[in-house]
């Protein structure tokens, strides 16, 4: 078995990091502040665990148990073998923003279909600010330009309680096209999921748009 250090970062980078800098994602200062996505590392993976052991997010994930480091050291291991599971993060350049902002990923990766399942977990200090617009938009960037030339469809799975992922996925334009009923059981009772989907051709028509809309 290779260390973690010659491990390397998980499969799935595709191109080069995508980047947003405008001036609509600017602390106000000179120095423009600049989001990156690029491959999910070694060292992030402790980080990434607190945040998804994070109560306030952790009862809308399909978890049942919070993760300990050898499951998560675990489940990374496995993901940078397989091609199904691409994990990025997002990462700034500046100030209080720098660092890992974000972790988003293309798993369930079909590549006859060309098409993957979305998911998304943000740093807790960074709910609320706008970052969750910017991580589904590099996202879906990168999946729609470079992963597997291009992937025709993306969707998402999100608990019908969980108000700011559903807001987040209607505000950047994915389509809701199915309910799963009594699908999860959370806390003693059962929810419903919402399936969202985003399709390329209808990203190709509103990605300018929503580019506007990122703050």
């Amino acid at each position: 078995m290779q260390s973690k250090k010659g491990r390397g970062k998980a499969r799935g980078t595709d191109a080069d990091p995508t980047k947003v800098s405008n001036d609509k994602i600017n602390d106000g200062s000179e120095k423009k502040l600049i989001m990156t996505l690029t491959a999910l590392d070694w060292e992030d993976i402790k980080v990434l665990r607190q945040w998804r052991n994070d109560p306030a997010a952790f009862r809308y994930f399909r978890q049942d148990d919070f993760i300990n480091d050898v499951q998560q050291a675990a489940w990374f291991e496995g993901i940078s073998k397989e091609t199904t599971h691409r994990m990025y993060k997002i990462q700034g350049n500046d100030g209080e923003k720098a660092g890992m902002l974000a972790a988003v990923g293309l798993t369930s990766v079909d590549e006859r279909n060309r098409r993957a399942e979305v998911s998304i977990v943000i740093d807790p200090a960074n709910r609320g600010t706008g970052l969750g617009k910017i991580a589904i938009y590099l996202l879906c960037q990168h999946a729609f330009n470079n992963v597997l030339g291009g992937l025709h469809q993306v969707y998402a799975e999100v608990l019908e309680t969980n108000e700011s992922g559903n807001a987040l996925f209607e505000a950047m334009g994915f389509q809701k096209t199915g309910v799963k009923r009594d699908f999860y059981r959370k806390e003693g009772r059962y929810e419903h999921a919402f399936f969202y989907q985003m399709g390329a051709d209808v990203w190709a028509g509103l990605q300018s748009k929503l580019a506007d809309t990122l703050v």
